[in-house]
């Protein structure tokens, strides 16, 4: 049921071009392609998790991405994919801010590219991946500049009461 992938370092190719450190890329259920690199490449990939649907391929180059305002002060946001389902961006939070809190329908992961931000159940170095049941209210606040991959609302729904935090 499809992948998408971020390249974290090097550069990773495949019959349709080379995508350096920073490119997005989804390919849709039932593609096919054939990996490849030349000087090796680290990848945070997410198999299986896209709508049968799903038909478009989508490659991102954050590199020449412009960044919005987001939810809060400090934050800003890198739009990389959205539909019905889920949405994913590149959030960065300046040094001293703290994301916006609020249980987000369908859930949200998150993968720290940048910084360690923290929240009340401790800190979360670059590299750490992150998954927040809906209704998670925690916020993340980042003592030096942060960025993320987010993806949010695709996490099933749960019952009430299930994920409530004490």
């Amino acid at each position: 049921m499809g992948e998408e992938f971020l390249v974290l370092d090097g550069v990773f190719s495949d019959e349709h071009g080379d995508y350096p450190a920073g490119t997005y890329v989804r390919n849709p259920p039932g593609s096919r392609h054939a990996p490849r690199t030349a000087a090796g490449c680290t990848i945070f990939v997410k198999l299986r998790q896209m709508q049968p649907v799903e038909y478009a391929r989508c490659v991102i180059d954050t590199a020449y991405t412009t960044w919005r305002d987001g939810s809060a002060p400090g934050n800003h946001i890198m739009p990389l994919y959205a539909d019905g389902f889920e949405r994913m961006s590149f959030e960065p939070l300046a040094a001293g801010a703290t994301t916006a809190s609020s249980g987000y329908s369908g859930g949200q992961e998150l993968f720290v590219l940048k910084g360690e931000p923290s929240d009340r159940h401790g800190n979360y170095p670059a590299g750490t991946w992150l998954r927040r049941p809906e209704r998670y209210a925690g916020k993340l606040t980042a003592p030096s500049a942060a960025t993320f991959w987010i993806k949010r609302g695709h996490l099933p729904t749960t019952r009430p009461g299930a994920n409530d935090q004490s």
